[in-house]
């Protein structure tokens, strides 16, 4: 063999290894990462957060050129009627601007963040080892 082949395959080899140390020192900088997201996504949980699937509905009300109202609607039933208490995908929340619909408005986005905090926990798992 000659010097140039023995030096490209040592160089190789350190390069692998600086490879092995820099995926290991990313997996470690990933750990604190993984622990600040679910402390998030707990912060969020605990304040309460709309359930998965559904949507914040806005509508006009008909014959009313300045009344708009505010539903929740859901994909499948899953909301108790008030009239004879079975399962339906509507809920109504009120008028537009009302405390209802603020309060549904800061639910609707805690779901969506705490649905993109599951998405990046999940790509940083995959990349974890631990």
């Amino acid at each position: 063999m000659s010097k140039t082949q023995l030096f490209t395959r040592d160089s190789q080899k350190i390069d692998g290894e600086f490879e092995t140390i820099a995926r290991f020192r990313e997996q470690l900088s990933i750990q604190p990462l993984i622990h600040q997201l679910e402390k998030m996504r707990r912060v969020l949980l605990g304040k309460g957060v709309a359930p998965k699937g559904i949507r914040l509905e806005i509508c006009k009300v008909p014959n009313s050129n300045h009344f708009m109202q505010a539903y929740w609607r859901s994909p499948v039933p899953i909301f108790l009627s008030r009239r004879d208490g079975s399962l339906v995908k509507r809920r109504y929340l009120g008028r537009v601007g009302c405390e209802r619909h603020r309060q549904a408005e800061l639910e609707y986005r805690r779901r969506l963040s705490v649905n993109e905090i599951d998405r990046r926990l999940a790509q940083l798992r995959k990349q974890s080892p631990f």
